[in-house]
């Protein structure tokens, strides 16, 4: 046997050479990509999906421009992340702050608004975190897209090449400014776990407040507004049994036996103090005697109801019996007027 023919022969097919393309004829068909969102991001008014032999360079440059456009939107939403993720820092202080206060009326009209105020944040939050997903779903769209022309045209020949390169290269910069933008907007979901903190514990105050029956009667009682009418209400029948607006307290002044009001009055005579109104009046009566020298004052307290008098005799006033020298001066001080009476032998 020569050496040539004990030389092995490696360009010969081998057994596993054979299984290997056997495995290939058998092996199914990579499924092929759905176009469905890259023919609504190219051409949307189109009935049909896009095949991946009707894809032309018109459609590469159209899905640039679209995914382009997505550049301002994310540094928009990132801008609005800030104000939401600055939002949800100061509830959750104040929040947790809320919490601890002592139960009120107050406390009750401030947990409210700020619980209208959590669920704005969380609304806004979501509402940025769905339109960073549309904008997703449009450079995934282009992505489709480029793939799908790519797999038809694997050279990039032609007026296509420079389309395609220049659609992968917006895919890249959309797809580095979506996950900046994903980024912070996880920085902002952690930040709302500490909201969601703060809500369950002024949820959970409220709560003990409500099971407490004591403090429940007391705090809800003050809320309800029949009791503050009632409370009203008992007010101005207090102030209308005292002074009625219609018809208040006034006070007359006569001396015994006379219609007329008087000012002087003799020794031994008797005041008299009538009540024309329909409130209820009090007052205090000052009696003063003069005897030269000294002066030594008395008070009468009094009170007359609507429509009543009073006579206040020389006995209550300690004047039945005066000298010359001593002079009595009756002041006379009420929720319906005053008068000045001088008693002098």
């Amino acid at each position: 046997m020569s050496a040539a023919e004990q030389t092995d022969d490696f360009s010969a097919p081998t057994m596993t050479d054979a299984l290997d393309a056997e495995f290939l004829k058998s092996a199914p068909p990579e499924p092929e990509r759905s176009l469905a969102n890259a023919t609504r991001l190219v051409d949307p008014l189109r009935l049909n999906n896009l095949m991946a032999t009707e894809i032309t360079p018109r459609y590469l440059r159209r899905a640039a421009r679209e995914v382009r456009r997505s550049k301002s939107a994310y540094a928009l939403l990132r801008r609005q992340n800030e104000r939401v993720a600055l939002a949800a820092r100061q509830f959750a202080q104040q929040g947790q702050i809320l919490a601890r206060n002592a139960p009120g009326q107050q406390k009750a009209r401030q947990v409210q608004r700020a619980l209208r105020h959590a669920l704005e944040i969380e609304a806004h939050f979501d509402a940025l975190d769905t339109e960073r997903a549309r904008f997703a779903r449009r450079t995934a769209a282009a992505t489709d897209l480029l793939a799908a022309w790519t797999g038809i045209h694997p050279a990039m020949r032609g007026r296509g090449r420079q389309s395609a390169l220049r659609l992968r290269q917006v895919i890249l910069n959309a797809e580095r400014q979506e996950r900046v933008t994903r980024e912070r907007l996880d920085e902002t979901r952690s930040l709302l776990i500490h909201l969601r903190a703060a809500v369950e514990a002024m949820r959970r105050n409220g709560e003990e407040i409500r099971l407490d029956p004591v403090t429940f009667t007391r705090f809800a009682g003050r809320t309800r507004w029949s009791v503050r009418l009632g409370v009203l209400a008992l007010i101005l029948v207090i102030v209308a049994a005292i002074y009625p607006p219609w018809s208040p307290p006034r006070l007359r002044m006569t001396c015994a036996g006379q219609q007329s009001a008087c000012s002087h009055l003799s020794v031994g005579g008797a005041l008299q103090m009538h009540n024309q109104g329909d409130g209820v009046l009090f007052g205090w009566v000052t009696v003063t005697l003069h005897d030269g020298q000294h002066a030594t004052t008395q008070l009468i307290p009094f009170v007359l109801v609507p429509r009543a008098d009073r006579t206040l005799t020389c006995a209550d006033l300690a004047t039945c019996s005066l000298t010359l020298q001593q002079q009595v001066s009756v002041a006379i001080f009420s929720s319906g007027g005053g008068s000045n009476v001088t008693i002098a032998p």
